[in-house]
């Protein structure tokens, strides 16, 4: 295995270096410091969206290999929504193109809001509001892949009589679509969209009006508002939703399990220890790339073979572009911002 560092020096832009690249390293470390970021994900080949809180206030900005950052101006109704992220959920969508905001009610009394923003080269801009019915108190929360379509559910307990657990916001007309109410789906605690077959993986402890004594993993076609059980008894179950459309479960009963469900499969499949896909990995959408935390920094696996690379870095947020030619990483502690560039993999 090769220090990715080597191949650093030759063709892969960093933050990081001596000289003029350590002036960069200093204010990209200067950019980030006090700021909390929520999510990081590509616009296109060359532009990270990286949408942040500090101070009780929300930001956008755009980050580019080689050519630093850009703060962009955020409409007023964004920006002072950057507090309590239990009152203020803010998710961007996979494609970096739109950014929902969850405004929670003061109190279950009250009404929830929603509000749409679009993400470009231009700027950020408001794209629609719409007030939640009130007796919808929106918990969790995901986008489609194209960023069109915002997936919420409600939050159990709080509203005995409400009739709707899983909603859908179209933005192409601003209209709040119920999908499956409280008797076929409830008490939701986990989201995602499957970008390959265009379903909704949903994290549950209710299906078809029974109450299991272990979550159940449940895959929903929102077109037609089916649904089966994808897995039962995913006791702790957490869900991880990969670039690639992989989507990672983690279940806790009695030991920690992984399973995988294919971008293109139908049914979960529990992985072997040492499984080279697993928890907390990243791997990009053309499966060029696999990126592993380890315990000295992150590993670098080429999809067809090849030498893995090893870069130095402790992540706590990793992204690769589109094409798994670039990868942003998020160092912990320090949280400084760095992209990579990556060999570009034979055909």
């Amino acid at each position: 295995m090769r220090a990715i560092s080597i191949i650093l020096c030759l063709c892969c832009w960093l933050y990081i270096g001596k000289g003029a690249a350590r002036a960069q390293a200093d204010a990209g470390t200067a950019l980030l410091a006090g700021r909390e970021v929520v999510d990081m994900r590509w616009l296109d080949r060359e532009t990270l969206v990286v949408v942040y809180r500090e101070a009780g206030e929300a930001g956008v900005l755009l980050a580019q290999a080689g050519q630093g950052t850009t703060e962009l101006s955020v409409p007023r109704s964004l920006e002072r929504c950057g507090g309590d992220p239990q009152q203020f959920r803010l998710t961007l969508a996979p494609l970096g193109n739109s950014l929902a905001l969850v405004e929670r009610g003061e109190s279950v009394l009250s009404a929830s809001r929603l509000s749409v923003f679009r993400i470009s080269h231009d700027g950020v801009e408001a794209a629609s509001t719409y007030r939640l019915p009130m007796e919808f108190w929106p918990d969790e929360v995901c986008w489609d892949e194209a960023g069109a379509n915002l997936f919420m559910s409600a939050r159990p307990f709080l509203q005995p009589k409400q009739p709707v657990s899983l909603a859908m916001f179209r933005l192409a007309d601003s209209e709040f679509v119920p999908l499956l109410d409280r008797t076929e789906l409830d008490l939701i605690d986990g989201l995602a969209f499957l970008p390959r077959s265009g379903e909704l993986a949903v994290l549950c402890r209710s299906h078809a009006g029974s109450y299991p004594a272990l979550p159940l993993v449940v895959l929903i076609n929102p077109d037609g508002n089916r649904s089966r059980v994808l897995l039962g008894d995913a006791a702790g179950a957490e869900l991880q939703l990969l670039d690639s459309g992989e989507l990672l479960l983690r279940t806790r009963n009695g030991k920690l399990e992984d399973w995988l469900l294919p971008a293109s499969g139908t049914e979960f499949r529990q992985l072997d220890a040492g499984a080279e896909l697993g928890w907390g990995c990243q791997l990009s959408r053309n499966a060029a790339w696999l990126a592993l935390p380890s315990e000295t920094g992150l590993l670098l696996q080429p999809g067809e073979g090849g030498e893995t690379l090893e870069a130095e870095l402790q992540a706590r947020l990793f992204r690769f572009n589109h094409d798994g030619s670039l990868l942003a990483v998020l160092t912990a502690g320090t949280n400084q911002l760095q992209i990579i560039e990556l060999p570009v993999q034979a055909e």
